[in-house]
């Protein structure tokens, strides 16, 4: 009995991990076709990608396979900081994009887009949250970082700088190359697990395309 309740948090877990996946898959999608017509950044966006993959690949083995403590790889270091830099700059385009909508749009649509980026964002976060996990780091600090984005966008607005906007192509790419690594993290850390999870890999499809389609979320 004490060896079934063990096993069943980690199973509980994989179909989790399978629900994320299926919704970054649906946000890529939207990032590649904002990118598409911008060939040069879609270029740099695929490179990127197959980056992310060997670098999920050798976070996994780090991770899951001999690793016995933080701070005796690089990997300790560099997936992390890119995963944290990610959730500071793509949330600080929801802060700039809240600040001008109810700058030039009013209240009632800057309130209707504010729910949107917290419903969007609570499903975002838990993705970054669960890839966290593996390296024992908690999720106020996650949650912590997207907020500071948040209030860092709505700052450059108010300053009237186009920063966030300016430079929204280039902040894309790294938040499909920090997708992009969580999904491989999440494969190559269960494979098993992931493989029986498919009906949770399509409700997250469907989560995705729902905030996708109604609130722009990617």
């Amino acid at each position: 009995m004490r060896e079934s309740m063990a096993i069943l948090p980690k199973i509980n877990e994989g179909y989790i991990r399978g629900a994320i996946v299926g919704m970054l898959a649906v946000f890529i999608i939207a990032i590649v076709k904002e990118l598409n017509y911008r060939p040069l950044l879609l270029l740099l966006a695929v490179i990127l990608s197959f980056v992310a993959i060997l670098l999920a690949k050798k976070a996994s083995r780090h991770f899951h396979g001999s690793h016995t403590h933080s701070g005796d790889s690089a990997i300790d270091v560099v997936a992390p900081s890119m995963l944290f830099l990610v959730n500071i700059l793509h949330p600080a385009i929801d802060g700039f994009s809240l600040y001008e909508t109810f700058d030039s749009e009013g209240a009632l649509a800057g309130f209707v887009l504010f729910g949107g980026v917290i419903l969007h964002e609570a499903f975002r976060q838990s993705a970054i949250i669960t890839a966290f996990k593996s390296f024992s780091i908690k999720w106020y600090w996650v949650v912590a970082t997207a907020l500071f984005g948040i209030l860092l966008g709505v700052a450059t607005g108010i300053a009237g700088s186009e920063f966030f906007h300016r430079h929204e192509g280039v902040i894309e790419i790294a938040t499909l190359f920090a997708y992009v690594f969580i999904i491989a993290e999440f494969y190559y850390a269960d494979r098993s697990t992931v493989k029986k999870s498919w009906a949770f890999v399509a409700l997250g499809v469907v989560i995705g395309s729902l905030l996708s389609v109604f609130f722009g979320a990617h």
